[in-house]
Order: structure tokens, then C-alpha cells, then sequence
């Protein structure tokens, strides 16, 4: 704050960052420094909003020039003391920057929003474990959204959006604790809207069927390579070796494409992993498609797969608590982990682990 100075009425710092208004915290206490900059800005123009502040929290301010400079901001109406940021703007016809429309009353988003230059860039972030559906509508027109995805790096112009006072309108949809970035720098006249929704639809190509070979490292209590039936959990088969096992594990199987398959999607064919506890990396061909941390659990093939059969190996890592768990419950001399952890004992429930899919070879459309 003290770096901040007043230009056109906005509140500026020295690395470019502006804002329309200055608000106050609403704990009724303002130090003496503060308060001698909150009035400093005032007098040079700038917007503030905040309730009348009745102390100062230091016993060391003077308390004569406190009362003085507080008098002098709120009695004269140089800070807003009876309205919110919200009615200030409101009042001076400025929409919000950002706001959301639809979803469900749980829906819990939040948002940045910088400028570079002409260019506006948004992120928006959901912060709840489910997906959410929505419309972000954004203090921008004149300009095409980009819709950039923070985990991949890929980036497309939205191919829905609308424009209307002012205000840009784009329909989102969110993966659980998911994010876009949103950036505004070329004409919507260059990048027009063409469909009604931004949300790409999953096809299944074809299941990759089980069995699975899955390997458990020997050196952290894994019993070497097994066959899975079916995906389930390790803490649902029954030897130690893998209920409790904590590390990378490796799924390997094979597949096949078709030259149809190819020809049609080649660089659109996508591995969906279903349901992954906790991440994995995928290689296909001995080539590596990527990590994935979060849902969907899903990877490009693109220049890893081929016409015939194809190698597809999946390491997935799961997180320390089962191993430590397991642990407990053996003497010291055989434990494979030590740690000042106490509150993992053998009856603590064990964490799910491993791919449960359906792993699935599909297109995005």
C-alpha cells in the first residue's frame, strides 16, 4: 500500500497493476501510517469505501492526529462509509468484472483478472471436488475468448459465446477442482461464435478388456508381477503384499488400431483411464503421453499409437498412508517405513488405491 499513488482517479502500483477503489477492512481499527496513506490517496483523487474505524491497534500512535485524520476522511465524505464496493461500482454503472450465472447453490468458483497491455486475462478456478456447469460473464467485449487449460497447455478460441452490453458470455464446464484460463487480445469479428456449447463430447472407440499384468516393487513389500481379472483396488486383494502397498505400480497390456481407426482419428485418439487413485503416467509404445493428476484421467495417443498391435504401459502411484498402516501392525524389524505419524494405526482405513477405469480408447468430438 505504501507504494500505491493515484492516476485518473485509479489506485496504482509501480508494476502496473490499477484499481478502481480502495477497501478498507471491516475490523474498526486503522494504524496511525495507514491511516496518514488511506488520506494521502484520498486527497489525490481516489475512490475509497470503508466503515468509520473506531481505535488505533498501536498505543504508540498519536492519538490526536488519528482522530484528526479520521474526521477528516469520513465526516467529510472523502472515505464511502454506507455502501459496498459493489453499490459504489453499481451506482457508477460499472458492472461486475466477473460473475457467474447458473450452476447449483454449491457451485464455488473464484477469479483473478489481469491486464497486459490491451489483453484481459482471466482465471477462473472451481474450487469444489465435483464438476460444475456454468456461464462466466466477463467486463469485456469486442474481443474472442481463448480458452486456455491450465494442466494440458492447450489452447482453442471458445466456439460459444455471446456478446451484450458491454459483457462477454461464456458457457463453461469445469472438471472437479478444475480451471481455465480465459484470455481476451483478438476481435470477435476475426473468431465469431459457431456452436452453442464449449464442452467437448467423450465417444467410445473400444474397452480395453483385463486381464492386466501389474508389477509391485519387491524392495517396498510388492510381490513382484500379478495378473489383475479386473481393475479394483490394491486394498481389496488379499495378500499384504499389495493392500498395503505404497510406490509406483505398473499396469501393462496391449492393444490394438485399426488403419481405419487411424485414418478417421489419428490425431484425435485419446486413452481415458476412467477413475485413477492417485496419478499415473502413460506410455504407449515405450513413448510417453503424459501424466495425469486429476479428472478426467485422459491422454492424447497422438504420435504414440500405431496401426496394429500397440504396447501400453500405465505407472500409478498411490499415496505413503496404506504402507504406514501396514506397518504398524509389524515389529519394528520388518517395517518398511519409519515417521512420527501417529495417528495412522492398523485399524485406520486404507486408502484406495490403483486404476479402476473403465480404461477406454475414444475421441474427443
Amino acid at each position: 500500500m505504501t507504494r500505491a499513488t493515484v492516476q485518473s482517479g485509479r489506485i496504482v502500483l509501480p508494476d502496473g497493476m490499477s484499481y478502481r477503489i480502495l477497501v478498507l477492512p471491516n475490523h474498526g481499527v486503522i494504524s496511525l501510517p495507514v491511516l496518514r496513506k488511506v488520506a494521502e490517496l484520498a486527497r489525490d483523487g481516489a475512490t475509497i469505501v470503508g466503515p468509520r474505524p473506531k481505535e488505533s491497534p498501536s498505543l504508540s500512535d498519536d492519538e490526536a492526529e488519528h482522530q484528526r485524520l479520521v474526521a477528516e476522511l469520513w465526516d467529510n465524505g472523502r472515505v464511502i462509509a454506507d455502501k459496498t464496493a459493489r453499490e459504489v461500482l453499481q451506482d457508477a454503472g460499472i458492472p461486475p468484472d466477473c460473475e457467474f450465472i447458473g450452476g447449483d447453490a454449491e457451485a464455488d468458483l473464484d477469479y483473478i483478472h489481469r491486464r497486459v497491455g490491451e489483453v484481459d486475462i482471466y482465471f477462473v478456478a472451481n474450487r469444489n471436488p465435483k464438476p460444475e456447469r456454468l456461464t462466466a460473464v466477463f467486463r469485456v467485449t469486442g474481443k474472442a475468448p481463448e480458452l486456455w487449460d491450465p494442466v494440458t497447455g492447450r489452447r482453442a478460441f471458445a466456439e460459444a459465446y455471446s456478446e451484450k452490453e458491454g459483457r462477454t458470455a461464456v458457457p463453461l464446464e469445469f472438471p472437479p477442482c478444475g480451471a481455465w484460463f480465459i484470455v481476451f487480445r483478438q476481435s470477435s469479428a476475426e473468431h465469431p461464435p459457431r456452436k452453442e456449447s464449449n464442452t467437448s463430447r467423450w465417444v467410445t472407440l473400444r474397452e480395453i478388456p483385463e486381464p492386466w499384468r501389474v508389477t509391485f516393487d519387491p524392495r517396498w513389500g510388492g510381490p513382484g508381477t500379478v495378473v489383475f481379472e479386473k481393475l479394483e483396488s490394491w486394498t481389496d486383494r488379499p495378500g499384504p503384499g499389495i493392500r498395503y502397498y505404497s510406490g509406483t505400480a505398473i499396469y501393462e497390456t496391449e492393444f490394438t488400431c485399426t488403419d481405419q481407426d487411424l485414418s478417421a482419428h489419428g490425431t484425435h485418439l485419446w486413452l481415458d483411464l476412467g477413475l485413477v487413485r492417485e496419478l499415473a503416467e502413460v506410455f504407449v509404445n515405450g513413448r510417453s503421453c503424459g501424466v495425469v493428476w486429476a479428472p478426467p484421467f485422459r491422454v492424447d495417443l497422438a504420435g504414440a499409437v500405431r496401426a496394429g498391435k500397440n504396447e501400453l504401459r500405465i505407472e500409478v502411484v498411490n499415496f505413503w498412508p496404506n504402507r504406514i498402516i501396514g506397518d504398524a501392525s509389524l515389529p519394528p524389524e520388518k517395517r518398511l517405513t519409519r515417521t512420527n505419524i501417529r495417528k495412522l494405526t492398523p485399524d485406520t482405513a486404507l486408502m484406495p488405491s490403483g486404476i479402476f477405469g473403465p480404461v477406454q480408447i475414444g475421441r474427443l468430438e
